[in-house]
């Protein structure tokens, strides 16, 4: 089997229950591609940029407004630049979406998700463990390869990436997670893992771009599953990449996307839904 590597990126919203005062999502996610179609991959992005008269060097995000990629474009004097992309924002991720849903390029889609439910908790151990629910749910779609498995992930502030990399050892190792939950595929080095993950920047990996854009395109459609939010953004650009996701049985649930608790799934299933009737688009991707 070829090696894969895996980009992912985190997510967060707040949503307000019923008998519960607001509750904090956090969100893990990403894709999965083959090494062999990585350089087709690249190319694919650096012609969506310069359509746009953008360089490959050129970060794109799923929220362009925020404040690090201004930062980045007005310190380099491209500020024209970047609010023309503003301006086309819109054609840009939906460009970019469409190349993750070109199904030559065999890209997989993944999410984790986990609701905070002890305020006193720090958010820093909820995203532990969304992390490391998503380390077991990959490991076991992945077989044990001559060369390595390597996963990439946003850079967090130096305490955070200490723990998502203690979280990852321990997985390697011995195939827990730092609670003492048992990986169901065994150990992350008996399934072709590298022995640990890759940390860098969004701003300046354009895989890693293209994972925020999966990111936030996730976190809106969960918004909109969890609060009602305004589906009109959900719409246009989730069924791009919706069955993109990695499926068996008809469903990505439990599988490429999880959820913690249970109870989430009832909503994210009901939004899914809502969302292939309103489009006619009911093909489901198959394992």
């Amino acid at each position: 089997m070829p090696s894969k590597r895996f980009y992912l990126d985190d997510g967060h919203f707040s949503y307000r229950e019923k008998f519960w005062k607001d509750l904090d999502v956090y969100i893990i996610s990403g894709y999965s591609i083959g090494l062999e179609k990585e350089k087709e991959l690249e190319h694919k992005i650096k012609v969506v940029k310069e359509k746009h008269n953008l360089s490959i060097r050129h970060p794109i995000k799923w929220n362009l407004k925020d404040t690090g990629i201004e930062k980045y474009y007005k310190e380099r004097n491209e500020n024209k630049l970047y609010e023309d992309m503003l301006k086309k924002s819109d054609d840009i991720r939906d460009e970019l979406l469409k190349i993750i849903a070109d199904q030559q390029l065999g890209i997989f889609l993944y999410a984790s998700l986990i609701v905070r439910m002890k305020k006193k908790e720090k958010p820093l151990k909820s995203f532990q463990r969304c992390f490391t629910n998503l380390l077991q749910r990959i490991s076991m779609h992945v077989e044990k390869t001559d060369d390595h498995h390597e996963i990439f992930l946003d850079c967090f502030k130096e305490e955070e990436t200490s723990a998502l990399a203690m979280s990852f050892s321990c997985g390697f190792y011995e195939g827990k997670d730092t609670e003492g939950n048992i990986y169901t595929a065994g150990a992350l080095k008996d399934r072709g893992f590298y022995q640990t993950i890759f940390f860098s920047k969004t701003l300046y990996n354009q895989h890693l771009q293209l994972a925020d854009l999966v990111t936030g395109c996730f976190t809106d459609f969960a918004e909109y599953c969890f609060k009602e939010k305004d589906p009109r953004k959900v719409f246009r650009f989730f069924p791009t990449i919706m069955n993109r996701f990695y499926t068996a049985k008809g469903t990505p649930f439990r599988i490429g996307i999880v959820a913690s608790p249970d109870s989430l799934y009832a909503k994210l299933e009901k939004g899914l839904e809502t969302i292939r009737q309103v489009i006619g688009k009911n093909t489901i991707l198959r394992e």
